[in-house]
């Protein structure tokens, strides 16, 4: 079994990020192997000071306000990280660290870009080295995208792994009683019985904020449908739709991930606009509630939506060409959309998986502790 010390900013509740690192930890616990978290954690205390606290728990090490003192936990736990697999959850500090710790001790490395970690950290030339740095000198780099895999084969020379994110189907199972809330979430989000769009998520400029506006503003979708944004809006946006377009759109900021379900049975469209991404959660539980995905080509939603078989795509800001696409699918029969949904659940309880994602992610560590 491996000895990992999982090194990340993001862990435990909170957004996509934080629920893939606890799900893979979890994961790889779950087969035998030893891990030990650190946790980085940015913030100041009640008094405004930025101070260095490291809690030293069970299987996780927290370190809060560490970012500037980070020589002070590498001598800490130096003797603790040696002979482990470094793993850095994420291609900015975590992956650096994990690279250049792993070079220090002499051990294996491993450094996994999710999405903004290698689209919007290699774009500030303040922070931009320390991808290139991680690319360039862990053992192993693992991307959840194809076409992350084939920029950071670009810049490197060297292969790189596509590791997809997965999810644990069974926790996304709908009851008796999560349809019949989706009834009464339709009925109170769509009284006239429209088509129901949902987007989700942090509903951030990344994730094509602008395309979903667009669409319904300038292209007549909301003369067809109606739109549920189910997560955070940025205030500016929100402020602005909730005077624009109150006709069409019904926003619920505050859902518990683990009260999505519903949410979800209640659309006929799962939206997901995004101008560049990871492979975003979103994604894999609306499939994995049946629903229809309209998407588009960015980072790792292509690499799971075959377009008219599981789902529907189309080029990433593209607004005319998603308004013809949300408009088409909205011409399906419900039988026909019923077999789109059938076809996502099925890719991804087969090939989407955590089981799936776990395996890749521990073929790797485990032939690095081999040394091929």
């Amino acid at each position: 079994m491996a000895r990992i010390v999982w090194i990340t900013e993001q862990f435990g509740r909170g957004g996509g990020m934080a629920v893939s690192s606890r799900r893979l930890v979890n994961s790889l616990r779950d087969r035998g192997h030893s891990l030990n978290v650190l946790h980085l954690i940015r913030k100041r205390d009640a008094d405004g000071n930025e101070g260095f606290v490291f809690e030293d728990l069970e299987g996780q090490w927290t370190a809060i306000n560490a970012h500037d003192d980070l020589e002070r936990l590498f001598f800490l736990k130096r003797r603790a990280m040696e002979g482990c697999v470094l793993v850095g959850f994420g291609g900015g500090i975590p992956g650096y660290l994990a690279a250049l710790w792993g070079k220090w001790l002499k051990t294996p490395s491993v450094v996994m870009f999710r999405g903004n970690d290698l689209d919007r950290i290699s774009h500030d030339p303040s922070r931009g080295w320390m991808v290139q740095f991680a690319a360039e000198r862990a053992d192993i780099v693992c991307a959840v995208a194809r076409d992350m895999v084939a920029r950071i084969e670009g810049m490197t020379g060297r292969p790189a792994l596509f590791t997809p994110v997965g999810i644990i189907p069974e926790r996304w199972r709908a009851f008796p009683s999560d349809e019949e809330t989706a009834r009464r979430l339709r009925a109170k989000f769509s009284p006239d019985g429209r088509p129901l769009i949902g987007i989700f998520g942090h509903l951030k400029y990344k994730k094509g904020l602008p395309i979903v506006v667009d669409v319904f503003q300038n292209y007549g979708m909301g003369s067809h449908a109606r739109l549920l944004a189910v997560g955070e809006l940025p205030g500016d946006m929100a402020a602005l739709i909730d005077t624009s377009y109150p006709p069409f759109l019904a926003v619920e900021s505050f859902v518990d991930r683990e009260s999505l379900v519903p949410y979800y049975l209640a659309c006929d469209i799962v939206f997901i606009p995004s101008f560049y991404d990871g492979m975003p959660n979103v994604l894999l539980e609306a499939m994995v509630c049946k629903r229809v995905i309209v998407g588009s080509r960015a980072g790792g939603i292509p690499d799971v939506i075959t377009d008219g078989q599981n789902g529907f795509l189309f080029d990433a800001g593209d607004s005319i060409g998603a308004a013809d696409v949300l408009s088409r699918v909205l011409s399906f029969s419900p039988d026909a959309l019923k077999n789109i949904g059938l076809n996502a659940f099925q890719t991804v309880s087969t090939q989407f998986t955590a089981s799936h994602e776990a395996d890749i992610l521990e073929s790797a560590i485990l032939g690095l502790q081999k040394g091929t």
